[in-house]
């Protein structure tokens, strides 16, 4: 039996001899002619034109396959040394420790004189340490067969050398490390995942400086950080790979590529808490084909470019993958202020599940404590009128924090567009309500007399101004000022916008609305600016600003103080932005409610930056209800400061305002992508962050970055009741998921 074990190994050896070769072969010419060069910025076979043919990689692959079988030459050594870390050793019962065994096991082999198999038997689970394992070896060829499990050591003190690495190959050439279909690596991540959320933890297998190597045929899992990662290698090929952690599993991506040239991976599932493959600087001629990705954060190039450093990738074909329930399709990401190039890249024949930001690329990337300095020229931020376009936003899981900060610029460049610099151009007609009766005297109907001034307003041929004069109270019953108007521009010097589109509101004082003070409805292109509302904070349902099919719409310099939300943004609304608000009394700055009555409720795009709240029955509030459907995604709150305020950080996807209990229901409303930064001050209550969210649907792609909340009263504590969330942590987070 142990005879026939070793047959496959033998013959492994032998096709990894072949390999070794290679390089030296004469040059008689690629097959099918693509001629791989390791110059930086070579072509690699590619076509390389602005629009490449985009299908002339799919059989690719074929050239990995084939220079892998061309590997060969007339003749190999075909005595091979067979070695078991039993034989030094080892006892795989799980509890001992085998480190050394394995240390002198791959020593006899690394210095054997011929070809060389390491054994790991099977039905045994072998308990390491750190353990690196060093070339040049004297063996022209080596493989590791592992039938058994390797598992990590879980005691954090046996990684105080270097915290970075498990298991490591590290500068052996014409190297095979093969499962045989049991064989396990097991990184024992779980007791790095619940001691902190962010730490350097180890990778759990590392190839360092390879080249000529193939890894095949094994189960990895539960890694502290990355599965696999291959650090300057040259010429991969790693197939019918299986790598799982649990998807809530922080930093822990499938296969991690750098600095590594001519690599081939196919036949292989993963599904992990981060990237299923991540290719960064350095990488070139990456093929990647028949890949089960999910769950986790799809395929990523990148990031590039931190630092200001120079990036390099290219050569890249993904073919042939299917994604399922990941918080990212395939994504590119590059930081602001650096230079290189991520280029040569395909993706085809793919097919996605459930997967939020299918397609993306992200060039404002930012994952540092501190926010990211703007940089570079502005980008080109085109607006299309059609439903679910983007509209200038990044929208990826992990957006680039800040890069709307600046965005509102967009929105006063589209209001300069539009011809609307003044309202004093001699060829505007100005109408007053007092021409037309209003007595103004807080009694008398002024009604008709507002009615008159519009319609001669709206007629007026130039643009027009209808003024309220100040100093007056002007009593009026429901009015509708309808269009559409003859005049091209249109000013209200004086609240329900309905279906308005380039619509300006500013310097208004709004007080004690029956029940919402102003309201957008179905409006595209808004700027709303210096208003100041207020209601008494016991008054029901007077929801400061309420934002509902609106797209495009920009709220800044503003004071809102009502008895309910500051601000609501419904179903229906793109690419909202609130800068410089200052919120309270009041309900807080709440998206939703969302999906009442089984509904399907959208919002995308949302960026609330430099907002204070004081008071505040919640501060930043999501709401969705049972049995709804659709999403509320890219969302950003950030610089926000908070005094006195119950339920600072709240998403509810459990959400009921009703006389009788709400149904359980098992469709939700889709949470995702939503980015807490620089959120800080105290807390009213004791839980200062809340995610209730659902456990068919749960909150996806949640970040959360310096986080700084305390308790209001001195000596009390503050804490995070977290459930069905993934959700990753960068700088302080407090108070924290993971406590």
């Amino acid at each position: 039996m142990a005879q026939q074990r070793l047959i496959f190994p033998i013959i492994s050896v032998i096709f990894i001899s072949l390999v070794s070769c290679y390089i030296c072969l004469p040059d008689h010419g690629p097959p099918n002619d693509n001629n791989y060069l390791d110059q930086e910025g070579a072509a690699y076979g590619f076509d390389s034109p602005a629009y490449p043919s985009y299908l002339s990689t799919i059989e690719d692959h074929d050239k990995f396959k084939l220079s892998f079988e061309k590997l060969g030459l007339t003749s190999f050594d075909d005595t091979v040394t067979t070695v078991s870390v039993d034989d030094f050793g080892a006892k795989g019962d799980g509890t001992s420790d085998d480190t050394q065994a394995f240390m002198k096991a791959w020593k006899q082999a690394c210095n054997s004189s011929q070809g060389a198999v390491m054994v790991v038997p099977e039905e045994k689970t072998y308990h390491v340490k750190p353990i690196r394992f060093s070339g040049p070896c004297k063996a022209n060829n080596l493989t590791v067969q592992i039938y058994g499990t390797i598992e990590a050591s879980d005691d954090r003190l046996d990684y105080k050398k270097d915290r970075s690495l498990w298991l490591v190959f590290d500068n052996v050439d014409n190297l095979m490390v093969q499962g045989g279909g049991s064989g396990t690596i097991n990184g024992n991540g779980n007791i790095w995942w619940q001691h902190s959320c962010k730490i350097h933890k180890s990778l759990a297998l590392t190839f360092n400086e390879n080249k000529n190597l193939i890894v095949e045929n094994l189960n990895i899992q539960n890694a502290q950080q990355m599965h696999v990662s291959f650090q300057k290698c040259t010429n991969v090929l790693a197939s019918n790979l299986t790598i799982t952690a649990p998807k809530h599993s922080p930093n822990t991506d499938g296969i991690h590529i750098t600095n590594t040239k001519h690599i081939y991976i196919t036949s292989s599932t993963i599904g992990t808490g981060d990237d299923c493959i991540s290719i960064v600087s350095g990488s070139q001629n990456v093929q990647v084909e028949d890949i089960t990705c999910g769950p986790g954060h799809g395929i990523s190039i990148g990031s590039l470019g931190a630092g200001n450093s120079k990036a390099t990738v290219s050569g890249v074909t993904v073919n042939g993958a299917k994604l399922s329930g990941t918080t990212n399709g395939v994504r590119i990401k590059t930081w602001q202020g650096g230079s290189g190039y991520a280029r040569n890249i395909k993706f085809q024949n793919i097919e996605m599940t459930n997967v939020a930001n299918p397609i993306i690329i992200d060039q404002r990337y930012c994952d540092q404590d501190k926010p990211c300095k703007e940089q570079g020229p502005p980008y080109n931020n085109s607006y299309l009128d059609q439903e679910g376009a983007a509209y200038g936003f990044d929208s990826p899981a992990y957006p680039s924090y800040l890069s709307t900060i600046g965005d509102h610029d967009k929105f006063k460049l589209s209001f300069e567009k539009l011809g609307r610099t003044s309202s004093s151009s001699a060829t505007v007609t100005t109408v007053s309500v007092d021409d037309f009766g209003a007595k103004g005297d807080g009694t008398s109907d002024d009604t008709q007399a507002f009615m008159k001034a519009w319609k001669r307003t709206c007629h007026s041929s130039p643009g027009a101004v209808m003024v309220v004069p100040g100093e007056k109270t002007y009593r009026v019953k429901p009015i509708r000022f309808s269009g559409p108007c003859k005049a091209k521009n249109l000013t209200v010097q004086a609240l329900t916008f309905y279906g308005n589109k380039n619509l300006i509101v500013e310097n208004l004082i709004i007080q004690d609305a029956q029940q919402m003070h102003v309201s957008f409805k179905k409006c595209k292109y808004v700027l709303a600016s210096n208003l100041t509302i207020t209601a008494p904070e016991h008054s029901p349902n007077t929801d400061g600003i309420h934002v509902t099919d609106t797209k495009h719409i920009y709220i800044t310099n503003s004071t809102i103080g009502t008895g309910d939300d500051c601000i609501s943004i419904v179903s229906g609304s793109q690419n909202v932005q609130f800068e410089d608000i200052i919120c309270g009394p009041g309900h807080g700055i709440s998206i939703g409610s969302l999906g009442a009555g089984n509904s399907k409720a959208t919002v995308s795009g949302v960026t609330v930056n430099g907002a204070k709240l004081s008071g505040t029955a919640n501060g930043v509030r999501i709401k969705t209800w049972q049995g709804g459907s659709g999403y509320a995604s890219n969302i950003n709150f950030q610089n926000i400061e908070m005094t006195n305020v119950t339920n600072p950080i709240i998403v509810d996807q459990n959400y009921c305002d009703e006389h009788k209990p709400c149904k359980e229901q098992r469709s939700a409303v889709q949470v995702k992508n939503v980015v807490y930064q620089n959120i800080k001050g105290t807390s009213a209550s004791k839980v200062a962050v809340k995610f209730d969210c659902s456990e068919n649907y749960p909150c996806q792609g949640i970040v959360l970055q310096n986080i700084n909340l305390q308790a209001e009263e001195s000596g009390e504590s503050v804490e995070a009741s977290c459930n069905n969330v993934q959700e990753t942590q960068i700088g302080i987070v407090t108070p924290s998921c993971c406590s």
